[in-house]
């Protein structure tokens, strides 16, 4: 019996060495998987130094930084209040449509107390200028805060008409909402009540 297995085991042995072939137990010359080596990576390239694709693209945080708006600077838009009410009180003595154009937004509105709401530059000018019958009318403009963002920047204020005789024409407070148009700070809305005691 054990002759018969020793010359089988022999008779396969031979066979495979026969057929160039290495009996199934032996092991395995070829690398692991994890050895393969991996496709090599691309050169660097000017290019890509530079945060460019192959194809002359700007990289994604570059694409990302050229297309962020500038920052809101609010301390330009308060300047630029501030000049436009040291000379507010023109409003009641000039006929001029082009000072309203620099003041007011192309669809500007202002609400008077105790009127409709007014809307519209030329409609505006109108309002104020009365025929010329306002134009000895002084007015001082103070803002007390000026606040917001991009969209829009608010200003609160007081105001006084003083009354050449002594004492005021009208005093009171105001709200006025700014907007940027053609790169620049203009009145949007504007709404304004007297502080002087109401006559009964």
């Amino acid at each position: 019996m054990r002759a018969a297995l020793l010359v089988s085991a022999i008779s396969t042995c031979l066979l495979l060495a026969a057929c160039g072939k290495q009996p199934d137990a032996s092991p395995s010359t070829s690398p692991p998987p994890s050895a393969t080596p991996s496709t090599p990576s691309a050169p660097v390239t000017a290019d890509t130094a530079s945060g460019k694709s192959e194809v002359g693209q700007d990289s994604e945080s570059e694409k990302s930084g050229s297309a962020s708006a500038p920052a809101f600077d609010l301390d330009s838009a308060r300047g630029r209040i501030d000049l436009a009410n040291q000379t507010f009180g023109d409003r009641y003595r000039k006929d001029d449509a082009s000072w309203y154009a620099s003041r007011y937004t192309k669809d500007a509105c202002v609400m008077p107390p105790n009127e409709t709401t007014i809307c519209g530059r030329d409609a505006i000018r109108a309002y104020f200028y009365y025929g010329g019958a306002n134009r000895d009318i002084d007015i001082s403009v103070k803002s007390t805060d000026i606040y917001g963002g991009t969209d829009a920047v608010i200003e609160e204020g007081n105001y006084d008409i003083p009354n050449p005789k002594g004492g005021y024409f009208d005093r009171g407070k105001f709200i006025g909402i700014w907007k940027l148009e053609d790169g620049t700070w203009k009145l949007y809305r504007e709404i304004w009540t007297s502080s002087l005691p109401r006559k009964r």
